[in-house]
């Protein structure tokens, strides 16, 4: 916070906006050492992004708790639904098979990365997509090797009405985040669509 409070210091002085006469605005995410910055430097005003405002509220969504379900945890079992999945080719057969004798479309669960809610999204959608042959391997596992990575009936509906939520705000967040065009028109009937939905 300090280094970008000299930084911005600099900056200001280099194009002849460092004193008072001109009010200043700045575009920034949430972190915590750009709200240092701004609380040490007069004269310039935050404006905080909505797209990082937003990804931050839907990652405090994940911590909570529903019906004596942690979000996180059903979400991690996705995780590793993906994982067991992809490690071995016998376990991806299992589901394949598996996916046959339900009639369902088979596809690999996707690994969400670390950094963007709307993978991890996708990887809830994939598991969400398989819950039939999912829960056929369930009833049939007697060597419990999936116990641990398929989502329960309690978790299944936990997480099918999360990413029924999700999935509008995905659509919002990636109408917003165009750099070349406005947006803002887009992303209004979409934030109704979020709310109906909510």
């Amino acid at each position: 916070g300090y280094n970008l409070k000299v930084m911005m210091d600099q900056f200001l002085e280099a194009i002849g906006m460092s004193g008072d006469a001109v009010a200043k605005t700045c575009v920034t995410d949430n972190a915590s050492n750009n709200k240092v910055m701004f609380r040490l430097t007069d004269n310039l005003d935050a404006y905080y992004c909505n797209i990082h405002t937003m990804q931050l509220a839907i990652e405090d969504v994940f911590k909570l708790t529903i019906i004596n379900i942690k979000v996180d945890d059903a979400m991690d079992k996705c995780h590793d639904l993906a994982t067991h999945v992809r490690r071995s080719e016998f376990n991806k057969n299992e589901l394949k098979n598996a996916c046959e004798e339900t009639e369902t479309n088979f596809k690999m669960p996707k690994l969400p990365n670390k950094t963007r809610w709307n993978s991890k999204e996708e990887n809830v959608s994939t598991t969400i997509d398989l819950k039939s042959p999912l829960q056929r391997i369930s009833q049939h596992d007697t060597e419990q090797t999936w116990l641990e990575v398929i989502p329960n009936a309690a978790e299944f509906q936990l997480l099918e009405s999360l990413v029924e939520i999700l999935e509008r705000v995905k659509v919002a967040s990636k109408l917003w985040e165009g750099d070349t065009q406005p947006t803002i028109q887009h992303v209004i009937p979409e934030l109704f669509d979020i709310k109906d939905t909510l």
